[in-house]
């Protein structure tokens, strides 16, 4: 497997921090017994931040991802998702998120938005839930629908309206 995927030249968390030898120093420092969790957890913040770049107004982080940022270090653990609470309309969001991608300028499946529906989903009013695939530095592997393996982890996106 390739290893060499590029990251976007235009990231918000300063792109040293997806460095394979930065991930595992800091997952070391911290606690983490995988740096993929690390990793993940910093692909959630930098997604959410290109979010509140577009809509500070209109978007708010919660759930886990936003808890991390208030416990104690050694209390802390990576979030798997992204929680935003925002007031946009969901076509307005999933513009957003388009936008998002376009910017990244990624091969595709990298950095994509895919709405999500579960096999068996709760019925919560005003969610919406997407995918994407964050390529990954240290060499995660992700089977694709089509039982294709890329280098990446999907990250998904919990929007509540």
């Amino acid at each position: 497997m390739n290893t060499a995927i590029e990251r976007p030249s235009n990231l918000i968390v300063p792109s040293a921090a997806f460095s394979e030898s930065r991930l595992q120093q800091q997952a070391d420092i911290f606690g983490y017994a995988q740096a993929n969790s690390l990793e993940a957890l910093i692909w959630d913040y930098e997604l959410y931040a290109q979010v509140q770049h577009r809509a500070s107004e209109s978007c708010r982080l919660k759930g886990g991802a936003a808890v991390q940022l208030f416990v104690p270090k050694e209390r802390q653990r990576a979030s798997i998702d992204v929680d935003i609470l925002t007031t946009m309309p969901r076509r307005e969001f999933q513009s957003l998120l388009n936008n998002i991608a376009e910017d990244y300028s990624m091969e595709s499946p990298y950095l994509r938005f895919e709405p999500y529906q579960p096999d068996k989903p709760a019925e919560l009013p005003g969610l919406s839930s997407y995918t994407t695939i964050a390529p990954s530095t240290l060499g995660q592997t992700w089977e694709m629908q089509d039982g294709t393996l890329i280098e990446g982890r999907m990250i998904k996106l919990d929007v509540h309206v």
